[in-house]
């Protein structure tokens, strides 16, 4: 897998998505930006924590 994105990216990625109001759960994730997703999982151990860097709790 090629890595194009850093983590700051990825993490700037996620927090826009949740300010436009997008479902932010894993599998909406998978199904609408898999290569967002992919880089996350690159950077972090999964979806969640990454979203608990960026200051999004995922309920």
């Amino acid at each position: 897998m090629e890595i194009s994105l850093t983590a700051d990216q990825v993490r700037e990625r996620i927090l826009k998505m949740h300010q436009n109001g997008a479902n932010m759960t894993k599998r909406h994730i998978k199904k609408t930006d898999p290569e967002l997703l992919r880089h996350a999982s690159y950077y972090y151990p999964s979806w969640e924590h990454a979203c608990k860097e960026t200051g999004i709790e995922i309920t």
